[in-house]
Order: structure tokens, then C-alpha cells, then sequence
């Protein structure tokens, strides 16, 4: 067992003999070693990162944004280094490898702006531990604004349209506006100009089919709202729209907005209705569509207002296409030039120049109708266009036909009112003369459809005024588009003397008129009582004496009895041959009923004699027909005409 002693005498001796040995290496060789290696610099370089992803133009949508390091960054770089302003980040990023990392970023919705993106500095280091010390950051412009499904149900923009614009009340309306000012629609617009003076409700109707349509607006309880981007001359100007069924005007609903000054979009919802006006029903039809700017304002000067657009919010389109015309749907050329003495005519319209019109107040006065008057040209002719949906007035006097405007007509000795027609849909037309304080409707008969006919009326209600003529008006039952040209009051064409006086014995005669005194007269119920027919049978005066005239539209009675009952009723037998003598300037047949207590029959009169006087003898001599009961007379045409009668009696 080595001692103490001896484990340090030979430690000793190995020491001496490797430092001997370290020596002599040292001594003999014949180069020296070389040295060692430095160490390593220390990695102090901060890393950087960019972002791309984003776009010049503005986004709707989430974007990917990419970040790109200049070295591997290992897993220092977490979703909470990203900071995102109007804007939302995803809940995790992407990483693609050591330095590339992918991040979705959704805009704000509902919203318009600029959405950052950036990563601070101290956000991430390197695999040295260094950390970045630039902050990176970028920016993309976005607009979420929603835009509610719609479409435009008037866009003054889509080819093969023609727009159109019914004005009423005194606005002047003009399209396309040819300055329009800044900032508005890069579409054609309307220019609608409230002139000064118009009436409160002046407006225009617009539309691009017939009459005055446009397609069926599909309002439900969900989408009742429309849209129209309108320039406003003024601020605080009351907008109103008014939809309505362009069949039915009594089908109608309106709504008001009140715009700024310049250019806006006005938004109008039809379920909250003017106050006093009708509720929004979803089971009507709405297809045509008027705006009255500044509803309620009387204009002491011209305000021109801009309209574009009109859309409905909450579909893409419409329930049904604007209304089509009929197959034939014009004239091709105007009416044969009248040609009645001037000397002899008051002419409302005429567009042959023939005669001089006297001046009139409105062609289109607003009376709440389902239709419109105005201006059409066929084959360089200007006439009027009536598209008449229920009624529609001509106000002849100013003041809308106030009764004591200028321009009021005295038509005493012109009381025929002539009329030119083209329809290819009218089916019937009842026209009304109006004078200061009354109005009755004359029923213009059959209508003939494509072709130009001439209406010649005969005003001779009795107690109606001829000097107060003020307004006319159309009704119809149905819709129908007129074309009207040669519309004029003017002298009847009339005889100048008497039919000859009758001979036979007044013994063999039950006399009903005749001015001549041959025989007494029995007492005639009612020579027009009121059964609904279109004309009437009045007073006339020729020569002195007082026959009668009938104005034949379709058809027109007599009471014989005094009531038109069996009452009072005559017995012809042995006097069974109606005379009736006759002048006619256009009536061509005529059809005569005799009318008992039980039945009626008709005899026709055969072609008939014009301009001159002429006799009817009429057998009534029907197998059956009881002659002791005779209470009533009836005649009717399909043709019309006027009829000058005397000498009528049984024989």
C-alpha cells in the first residue's frame, strides 16, 4: 500500500518529466504552431418584417394579408403581435415557414373607410433573441356598405325605352336635361321646373308605357319603400311621390320626403301615407308613378328641380312589364280639314290652321284623373293625345275653367260641338259641356276604332246655359287612347222653313206636334225623359214656328202618356199609321218603336233623305201588337245624327 510519501515522489517525477519532454518537442521543431481561431461575433442584428396583400382600389370583402421576415423568427411572432384598427382580424394566423406567416382581416362591416394592419415595435425577435425595432404597417381602403336588393323602375338609361313626362299644374318638364348640375347621377335626368305661379300640387307623371305606366311596383308588407335621387334648388322643399294603378286612379297612394339643398336620395315608404290620403293596399296594382316638387309652395318664381333614378328596395325586379298599347296604336295621318264657314265656328284645336283657336287655359288640368291630354305628332301634324283612363277635363277658361276667368264662351247660335276621333281601344265616350254652374253628359254613341270619324254634338239641353261655356270633360267606362283633332263649336246646320202642313181631315187624326195649327195637339207626357240614352229631343224654332229637334246618339223616347204608363195611354185603332215628317244633315236610318202596355216592336225607316224635308208614313200593323194601350215612342241609330220633326200623329 503506497504511502503518503510515496504517492508525492512520484507525482513529482511525473510532473518533472512532462515538462522535460514539452521541452524538447519545443526545442527540436523546425516551425512554429499556429493559433487559435477568434470566436464568433455575437448576432445583434434586430430582424424586420413587410406586409402585402393589400389593394389600391377599395375592398368589400376580408383580405389576406402576408408577412414577410428577414430571417426565421421562430415562434416569437403570435396573433397578439397584429394590431388591426376598423377592422377584425382572424382568430389564428397562418405560418407558411420560418418567414412567412398569413393573416385574414375582415373590414368593418356596414361601414366605409381605411382598415390598418401593423406590427409594432419589441412585437417578435430572431433565434439570436433580437428584437425588431421598426414598427411595419399598412392600410386598405374598404366600403361594406350594404346595398338593399332593388331595381330601378325608372332609370332614364335603358335603350329601347321612351321616356315620357305628363306635366300638370304648370311645371315644364324636359328631357334630358341638358345641364344638370354638378354632382348628380352620370346618367340622363329629368329637369322639372315648378314655373312661378303654379298651383301647389304641380307636378309630373312619369312613365315609359301606356297610359302612363310603368311596371307593376311589387310592394309587399316586407318591401314597401322607393327611392328617388332628386336636386333640390331649395332646402326644406316637400317632396311628394305619388303610385297609383294606371287603369283605376282611384287605386292610389302617396308619401312624402322633405329634401335638402343639391343633390340626395330620397327615400319614401308608401306603407306611411300622407296624412288624409289612401293606405297602401297590397291587393292593387301600383304601375304608374308621379313626384310633386315642392308640394304645397306656390312659386313666386321658376324653381328648377333635377330627378334621376326612381327604384324599389327589397326586389330585382318587377311584378309585371309597363302596360302595351293596343295592336293599333296610332293614326297615320290627320283628319279631313274642316270645312264649315269661319264665320260660323269657335275652334278650340284644329290642325289644319282652318280657323283660329281661341286661347285655352289647360289641355291637362289636374282633377285627380286616372289619365292625360297632350301633344302628339302623326305625320307632321300636331294633335292631341287623350289617353283617358276614367274622366279628364279641358279647362277652356283661365283659372283652371274658373267661371269667371277669361276665355269663358258664349256658343249661343254654335251650340253643335264638333269632334275628330282615332281610337284603336275606345269603346264608349261620354262627353260633358260645363258651364258656370251646371254640366250634362252626352253620350257620343258607337265608337268606331281605326279610323278618323267626326263627332258633331248638339249642346240644346233646355235651361242650359250657352253663354257660360267654361270646361268640357270625357268619361268613359273603360280605358281608351283618343287621338283628337277638329275640336269646335259651331252654327247647326238647319232648315230655313217649314214641311208642308198636313191635309188629311183631324177627324181621322190623333195629332202629337204640329206647327202648322192643322190639328190639336194632345198632351204629350215628356218629349225626354230620362232612360239613359246619350242624346235628347228640345225645342227648336224655324220659320217662326216650334218643332222639335232630336239630337240621335243611340236611342231617345217620348212618353206618350203622361207618365209613360198604361195610364192616359192612347188607342189608335183605325189610326194605325205613325206620321213623322223629318230634316236631317247627316242622320242616315233611324228605327221607330211603337210601345203598349205589354211590348215594343221596331220598324226601320229605310235610307233616309238629308238636307231637305221628308215624310215617314210607319204602319204599325205587328200580328198581335195591342194598338188600344199605346203609352210611349222610341227611335235609335247606329249611325247618330240630328232631326228636325213635325207634323207627328197617328192616322
Amino acid at each position: 500500500m503506497k504511502t503518503d510519501r510515496t504517492r508525492s515522489m512520484l507525482l513529482a517525477g511525473s510532473l518533472l518529466a512532462v515538462a522535460a519532454f514539452t521541452a524538447l518537442s519545443v526545442g527540436c521543431s523546425s516551425k512554429s504552431k499556429s493559433p487559435a481561431p477568434a470566436p464568433t461575433p455575437a448576432d445583434t442584428t434586430p430582424p424586420t418584417v413587410t406586409l402585402s396583400g393589400t389593394s389600391a382600389s377599395a375592398v368589400s370583402a376580408p383580405i389576406t394579408v402576408t408577412f414577410t421576415f428577414s430571417e426565421s423568427v421562430g415562434t416569437s411572432f403570435t396573433l397578439g403581435d397584429v394590431v388591426v384598427t376598423n377592422g377584425t382580424a382572424a382568430t389564428s394566423l397562418v405560418r407558411v415557414d420560418p418567414t412567412h406567416y398569413t393573416l385574414l382581416v375582415s373590414p368593418t362591416p356596414d361601414s366605409s373607410g381605411t382598415m390598418d394592419i401593423s406590427v409594432p415595435a419589441g412585437s417578435f425577435s430572431d433565434l439570436a433573441g433580437n428584437l425588431n425595432t421598426a414598427a411595419t404597417a399598412t392600410s386598405q381602403a374598404f366600403n361594406t356598405v350594404s346595398v338593399p336588393v332593388q331595381y330601378a323602375v325608372l332609370d332614364f338609361n335603358t335603350a329601347g325605352l321612351t321616356y315620357k313626362a305628363t306635366d300638370f299644374g304648370g311645371t315644364v318638364s324636359t328631357f334630358p336635361a341638358s345641364a344638370p348640375p354638378a354632382g348628380g347621377p352620370s346618367t340622363p335626368v329629368l329637369q322639372v321646373n315648378k314655373t312661378a305661379g303654379s298651383q301647389f300640387w304641380a307636378g309630373t307623371t312619369l312613365s315609359v308605357g301606356y297610359l302612363d305606366s310603368v311596371g307593376a311596383i311589387p310592394f309587399s308588407s316586407l318591401h314597401t319603400k322607393l327611392t328617388a335621387v332628386v336636386y333640390a334648388p331649395v332646402a326644406g322643399a316637400s317632396i311628394k311621390l305619388k303610385v297609383e294603378d294606371a287603369s283605376n286612379g282611384g287605386h292610389s297612394v302617396e308619401s312624402d320626403a322633405t329634401a335638402t339643398l343639391g343633390w340626395q336620395t330620397l327615400t319614401f315608404d308608401m306603407a306611411l301615407p300622407s296624412a288624409g290620403t289612401n293606405p297602401l293596399d297590397f291587393s292593387y296594382t301600383y304601375n304608374k308613378v308621379s313626384l310633386f316638387p315642392n308640394f304645397g309652395d306656390v312659386p313666386g318664381s321658376d324653381q328648377v328641380f333635377f330627378v334621376g333614378p326612381v327604384c324599389f328596395l327589397g326586389t330585382s325586379q318587377p311584378s309585371a312589364p309597363p302596360l302595351a298599347s293596343p295592336v293599333a296604336v296610332a293614326p297615320t295621318d290627320a283628319p279631313t280639314a274642316p270645312t264649315q264657314p269661319a264665320a260660323q265656328v269657335l275652334s278650340l284645336y284644329n290642325s289644319s290652321a282652318t280657323y283660329t283657336n281661341v286661347p285655352v287655359d289647360n289641355w291637362n288640368p289636374n282633377w285627380g284623373q286616372g289619365g292625360s291630354i297632350t301633344d302628339t305628332t302623326i305625320n307632321g301634324m300636331t294633335l292631341k293625345l287623350m289617353n283617358l283612363v276614367n274622366y279628364q277635363g279641358v279647362a277652356i277658361s283661365s283659372n283652371g275653367g274658373d267661371p269667371g276667368g277669361t276665355g269663358v264662351l258664349n256658343i249661343t247660335g254654335r251650340n253643335i260641338l264638333h269632334l275628330s276621333y282615332w281610337t284603336a281601344d275606345g269603346t264608349n265616350l261620354q262627353i260633358f259641356p260645363i258651364n258656370a254652374s251646371a254640366e250634362y253628359g252626352i253620350d257620343a254613341g258607337t265608337l268606331t276604332q281605326g279610323g278618323w270619324t267626326d263627332l258633331d254634338i248638339a249642346i240644346d239641353q233646355p235651361g242650359f246655359d250657352l253663354t257660360t261655356i267654361r270646361q268640357l270633360k270625357f268619361v268613359a267606362s273603360a280605358p281608351g287612347q283618343f287621338y283628337l283633332d277638329n275640336i269646335y263649336f259651331h252654327a247647326p246646320t238647319v232648315p230655313t222653313t217649314l214641311p208642308p202642313a198636313p191635309s188629311l181631315a183631324a177627324a181621322s187624326v190623333i195629332s202629337l206636334l204640329n206647327s202648322s195649327g192643322t190639328y190639336t195637339n194632345i198632351a204629350v207626357g215628356d218629349w225626354n225623359p230620362n232612360w239613359g240614352q246619350g242624346g235628347s229631343i228640345s225645342d227648336a224654332t224655324v220659320a217662326g214656328k216650334t218643332i222639335k229637334l232630336m239630337n240621335l246618339v243611340n236611342y231617345q223616347g217620348i212618353n206618350v202618356s203622361p207618365t209613360g204608363g198604361v195610364a192616359g195611354a192612347l188607342d189608335i185603332t183605325g189610326k194605325n199609321t205613325l206620321h213623322i215628317s223629318y230634316w236631317t244633315p247627316d242622320g242616315a236610318s233611324i228605327n221607330v218603336y211603337p210601345i203598349n202596355a205589354a211590348t215594343e216592336y221596331a220598324i226601320p225607316s229605310g235610307p233616309l233623305t238629308q238636307g231637305a224635308w221628308a215624310d215617314l208614313e210607319i204602319p204599325i200593323t205587328q200580328s198581335g201588337f195591342d194598338l188600344t194601350t199605346i203609352r210611349q215612342l222610341k227611335f235609335d241609330t247606329t249611325s247618330g245624327g240630328r232631326f228636325y220633326l213635325d207634323n207627328i200623329y197617328f192616322h
